[in-house]
């Protein structure tokens, strides 16, 4: 996840506490959960009304689709997901090499709604490196959906876990296309709670009652919490 922490938002609890949900249970039930952030735009908004209340199974069945003549396996997957509005320039709607030039401020703002996507796939036999172009393409394949990308993570001071120790250092990443929730899980957390803010949910602009939303996860399902540091 490329975002800052929600730190400068007010967090919705009750989506906060979803958000924590999905990634404890990712944490304790994946082999190798592996956190990549994802974005799109809702070009035709009431094409992507009549799939919005099956996004997650969508996007599975599309990203079955992109791995069908891979070696690599289909990884499970856990979508935590927010629909946001907001102006900005035409290059950032189409995503142009001009999209995040210091200039961008000078240009003229258009609408732009869109979903910021929070992939948890489990890579244990899957290239988490070759995964984000697969997911890329398979959210452009849902109806009302266009000029998907993904982020990279900002660089940051983070607590990385080490297996063999079991201890925690703090090191400063450099920009990763994807994050560990083995070993950076409070990393992880701090960039995922971004999605559960209430800003950029302008009801006059977002034709849509729910704009937030997770994975359905197991029911009868162990979900391992430790306080997140």
């Amino acid at each position: 996840m490329n975002n800052d922490d929600a730190q400068n938002y007010y967090a919705n609890p009750d989506h906060l506490d979803r958000v924590e949900e999905v990634l404890f249970y990712a944490r304790s039930n994946m082999t190798s959960p592996c956190a990549f952030h994802l974005l799109s735009h809702i070009s035709d908004p009431e094409a992507f009304a009549k799939v919005k209340s099956n996004f997650s199974k969508k996007f599975k069945r599309a990203l079955r689709r992109q791995y069908k003549s891979s070696k690599q396996e289909t990884p499970d997957v856990l979508l935590i997901y927010s629909i946001e509005f907001k102006m900005t320039d035409i290059d950032e709607i189409n995503d142009t090499d001009d999209a995040y030039k210091p200039s961008k401020d000078l240009k003229i703002k258009s609408p732009f709604l869109h979903i910021h996507v929070c992939v948890i796939a489990d890579c244990k036999k899957t290239i988490p490196q070759s995964f984000n172009k697969r997911a890329v393409q398979a959210l452009n394949e849902i109806e009302g959906l266009t000029k998907a990308r993904y982020f990279k993570s900002k660089d940051r001071y983070v607590n990385i876990f080490d297996d063999e120790t079991r201890e925690s250092t703090r090191q400063r990443t450099k920009p990763q296309m994807y994050k560990s929730l083995k070993a950076e899980f409070d990393d992880v957390y701090e960039r995922v709670k971004y999605l559960a803010k209430v800003e950029q949910k302008d009801p006059d602009n977002i034709p849509f009652r729910q704009k937030f939303g997770c994975s359905q996860l197991p029911k009868k399902t162990t979900i391992a919490k430790t306080t997140i540091t």
